[in-house]
């Protein structure tokens, strides 16, 4: 980099924005989700040893369901109101994805989630064939009832996605160095007790319904 005139680098980062920017800084003990990036901690210690600094920070949330109460009545108050005024809106309504029109779906997805990432800075809209090649590798883990759409008029607008945590099941297991591992690994996919939330997206001309939370809620 200095050869080329460079004064300052920026990393680790990828190029794209549905791969594993940066390394773990903090709570290494909590167990790794799908699709999140989990660095061990010497990675850390390598990078203040070359002088790095924070750039950036990206938080995760963890959230144990009974916490939130067998109805949901232990959840944010604000939340559940507007989760419920939205659901008596007549142009409002909820579905859940149907794996059997899975291309369908997809086309939807590519939609709203380019329209609705418009307003990040440096977003960059992502391309059909990314977007099949994301949702291919996650297609044997998909559960329709974790993937939900939101409509305005009869037309999607907005889409959550949650998946099974995975990674629960990889490291009940202990990984797949050895063959039998992945009948140990078919059996622990079987008793996963966590998702993994992904994403929750509206197109911007929609921000204000109450969508957010009602997809919130029903997940």
């Amino acid at each position: 980099l200095r050869l080329r005139g460079c004064t300052h680098m920026v990393g680790p980062s990828s190029f794209g924005g549905n791969d594993y920017p940066g390394i773990l800084v903090g709570r290494f003990e909590v167990p790794a989700a799908v699709y999140q990036g989990h660095t061990p901690p010497y990675y850390l210690v390598f990078a203040e040893r070359a002088g790095w600094t924070v750039s950036s920070d990206t938080l995760a949330y963890r959230f144990d369901a009974r916490r939130a109460g067998k109805q949901l009545e232990l959840l944010p108050g604000k939340l559940l109101h507007v989760a419920e005024r939205a659901s008596r809106n007549p142009r409002c309504r909820l579905r859940h994805a149907e794996l059997a029109n899975f291309d369908r779906d997809l086309g939807i997805v590519l939609r709203i989630y380019n329209r609705s990432l418009s307003t990040l800075p440096d977003f960059t809209p992502m391309g059909e064939d990314e977007l099949r090649r994301f949702a291919d590798s996650l297609r044997p883990i998909l559960d329709e009832e974790l993937i939900w759409f939101a409509l305005v008029d009869g037309r999607e607008v907005g889409f959550s996605l949650a998946l099974p945590n995975v990674a629960e099941a990889f490291q009940r297991c202990g990984g797949l160095r050895y063959p039998w591992q992945v009948l140990q690994l078919a059996g622990a996919m079987r008793r996963i007790r966590s998702v993994s939330f992904k994403i929750l997206a509206v197109e911007p001309e929609f921000w204000g319904m109450g969508l957010e939370a009602m997809m919130f809620a029903r997940i």
